[in-house]
């Protein structure tokens, strides 16, 4: 009977998983390691231990793998590699908490089994490269290039072709900036409003259409309930989602200040 349980898994294929963590969600897949055949997709919430700690994104990464391995009919056993870009992972330190955690909440994941920590930007450099990542992870050959992330937060990051350097420039959340990303979007949309009501800075364009997606985005009737969303209840992934407002009310109704 061993014998049998060991021939059979030796003809199963072996499986990989790569993983896209944002800050407000993330994005699994399950591929065979030798055809790159894809199995199943998943999806979780964000993954960015800065913002939710090393535990909860565990947590998630383990629900989006189990929901992989049944959408697929197959064993954890049969696992060879976990690929994660995680945005927040930013050195080795972090890297290896987040190995380490992910096991802890995955016992059965095989010993031998490969994880790769890295920051969200290299995977999207590696994803879009020749050489299907390997390269640009491993740091050899010639590869490389440049990514621009602009989702809840924002970051950039340049690898060059031949691995031996990786720059970046952003990404240290929305206290310092993020330009560009939905956060700093909605944030500057909010401000425009408020800023128009207390008469700080007059607002060039009629502030009407935007304050009131801004109410019913965040269920309040008076300009002072914005502030348990700003305390007590913020959310920065809640916050970002105005952005999708106003980018309606910019290309459907044409509002200048959205």
């Amino acid at each position: 009977a061993e014998q049998q349980q060991s021939a059979e898994a030796a003809d199963r294929p072996r499986l990989l998983i790569g993983v896209e963590g944002g800050a407000s969600v993330t994005k699994l897949c399950l591929a065979e390691a030798g055809s790159g055949r894809l199995l199943s997709r998943a999806g979780a919430g964000g993954t960015n231990h800065w913002l939710d700690g090393f535990s909860v994104c565990a947590d998630r990464l383990a629900v989006g793998i189990d929901a992989l391995l049944a959408d697929a009919g197959v064993k954890i056993g049969d696992v060879a590699g976990v690929g994660m870009a995680l945005s927040g992972i930013s050195n080795a330190d972090n890297a290896s908490e987040m190995e380490r955690t992910l096991r802890q909440r995955l016992p059965d994941l095989p010993a031998d089994c490969q994880l790769a920590v890295v920051n969200d930007c290299v995977g999207a450099v590696a994803a879009a490269s020749d050489s299907g990542g390997v390269v640009v992870i491993a740091g050899t050959g010639d590869s490389g290039g440049v990514v621009v992330i602009a989702g809840t937060g924002s970051n950039c990051c340049l690898s060059s072709r031949d691995g031996s350097a990786t720059l970046h420039c952003g990404g240290w959340s929305y206290m310092l900036g993020d330009e560009g990303s939905a956060y700093w979007i909605a944030q500057r949309a909010i401000k425009a409003v408020w800023d128009h009501r207390d008469g700080l800075r007059t607002c060039p364009e009629p502030v009407e259409a935007v304050r009131d997606a801004a109410f019913q985005h965040f269920g309040i009737t008076d300009y002072d309930g914005i502030l348990s969303h700003l305390y007590t209840n913020f959310e920065k992934s809640r916050v970002a989602a105005l952005t999708a407002k106003l980018a309606r009310l910019a290309a459907d109704g044409g509002d200048a200040l959205a």
